[in-house]
């Protein structure tokens, strides 16, 4: 079962996938026309538009998403740590985080993890 962060993360990842493509297809499209159509270029030059639309394309995905949201998760953790609050998995902050009322049993932990 995945967190609702985890959606949110792959809903991002998809639209800046999509925005990539379409930047990189327009890349594509304008080159081959500015390039055949008025400097008339050789057609060889299409290689050079292909290398250009994949560079778009490599540079409009996210690689620093995955390590800066762990990252924030794990700040988080420690934050809650501070507050008394142990938590031995980093998707539970997500969670615990909004969190207003915490049932325990007499002990104070969370045995089954189910409220």
């Amino acid at each position: 079962e995945h967190s609702p962060l985890f959606f949110k993360i792959n809903a991002i990842a998809k639209r800046v996938g999509i925005a990539g493509t379409v930047a990189a297809a327009i890349s594509f499209i304008g080159s081959c026309i500015i390039g055949f159509a008025v400097e008339g270029n050789k057609a060889t030059a299409i290689v050079d538009y292909l290398v250009v639309a994949i560079t778009v394309l490599a540079v409009a995905v996210p690689e620093g998403l995955p390590l800066a949201v762990t990252l924030a998760l794990a700040f988080s953790s420690m934050k809650m740590t501070k507050e008394q609050n142990l938590v031995k998995h980093l998707d539970a902050c997500e969670t615990m985080g909004c969190a207003t009322t915490i049932c325990t049993d007499k002990t104070g932990t969370l045995t089954a993890n189910k409220m």
